[in-house]
């Protein structure tokens, strides 16, 4: 964790996600173990003198442990170094003002996880300071894409076309982009 957080200054990021599960597999790391990858990180950071945003994701909600476990993960990541806790799995605004009131930092939450539900003003009025989308943008995205796709095969119509930029519409976001 310490090479990768250096790393990720190198390249000139300002944050990153410490996850508490390893990848492909559906369990947590020890809370200890995970507690230290971020305290790793954060003392390579210090020694340094560089700055990277370091936000603990915790998955004990979505994988079952519950809202408990997530706040006494998310507490002892603060405590280890972490700027900010990211718990995905929890929207309905009950769950997250627990959350809010119980965690000991900023929260992280995201929308569009598991379809429309929530909604980034209400979460953020209950106190949650950064609501992530995800891949939400591109999952819609594709799901769009595919059905315009089978719309076209279907019907052999453009309907799907109704609401897209025009061309130059297009060409000025971009310049703008490259300004």
């Amino acid at each position: 964790m310490a090479d990768t957080a250096l790393a990720a200054v190198a390249l000139g990021l300002a944050g990153c996600n410490i996850e508490d599960k390893p990848a492909q597999r559906d369990d947590l790391y020890d809370v200890g173990l995970a507690a230290d990858r971020i305290a790793a990180a954060r003392q390579a950071l210090a020694a340094r003198g560089a700055d990277l945003f370091i936000n603990a994701r915790t998955d004990a909600v979505l994988l079952g442990e519950g809202p408990d476990a997530a706040v006494a993960r998310a507490n002892r990541y603060l405590a280890a170094g972490a700027d900010g806790v990211f718990v995905p799995g929890v929207i309905e605004l009950e769950a997250v003002r627990r959350l809010v009131g119980e965690i000991e930092g900023p929260l992280n939450v995201v929308l569009g996880l598991s379809g429309p539900a929530g909604d980034a003003h209400e979460l953020l009025a209950a106190g949650v300071k950064r609501v992530s989308l995800g891949g939400a943008f591109a999952r819609a995205g594709l799901g769009f894409l595919r059905q315009s796709a089978m719309a076209l095969r279907d019907t052999g119509g453009a309907d799907f076309t109704r609401n897209e930029i025009s061309g130059p519409d297009l060409n000025a976001l971009f310049a703008r982009a490259r300004a």
